[in-house]
């Protein structure tokens, strides 16, 4: 009601905008969210944040090859977007794609070396394929970020299992 209420005041908040959007999001009011999130990229046309967040909600309504084209574009628009990279790299490992995946992982880490998602995915792809090294190169990075991340937790007992899912 608080942004209905801001933006019902000040159409043109492109904040208040993208807040709504991610809210309908949250509630897995997908349609509402691609609504929402429209009206902010006609707010501010070609967005990064607008674009990305374009991406995720086309992602979480199984809309893949929208949610990657988008997190593509929102990557592209701005250099320093780690984190559409690593949804890229999700989404490969979601589609069977390990190649792909790990290599979206690994460009996500070249522009923020501390970003959980990828370090966590990368290390996941690594388990996956059965390299062992390279896994536990990422999750000891990941562990010491976040030790009490349950995804962090989970390839620990994956690793003592031998790598198996």
């Amino acid at each position: 009601r608080l942004l209905n209420a801001i933006l019902q005041a000040h159409p043109e908040n492109f904040d208040a905008t993208m807040h709504l959007a991610t809210a309908h999001l949250f509630a897995s009011d997908y349609d509402a969210a691609e609504r929402t999130v429209s009206r902010a990229l006609e707010l501010r046309p070609g967005s990064p944040e607008a674009t990305r967040l374009r991406g995720v909600i086309a992602w979480r309504d199984a809309r893949l090859d929208d949610a990657r084209r988008n997190l593509e574009a929102a990557a592209g628009a701005d250099p320093r977007d780690a984190k559409a990279l690593a949804w890229i790299g999700a989404i490969a490992r979601e589609r069977g794609r390990p190649a792909e995946a790990l290599a979206a992982y690994r460009q996500a880490l070249s522009r923020d070396p501390l970003l959980l998602d990828a370090l966590v995915g990368a290390a996941a792809v690594g388990f996956d394929t059965g390299a062992r090294e390279d896994a536990a190169r990422w999750l000891a990075r990941a562990k010491r970020l976040a030790p009490g991340d349950g995804r962090v937790g989970e390839l620990e007992r994956r690793a003592a299992e031998g790598g198996r899912s």
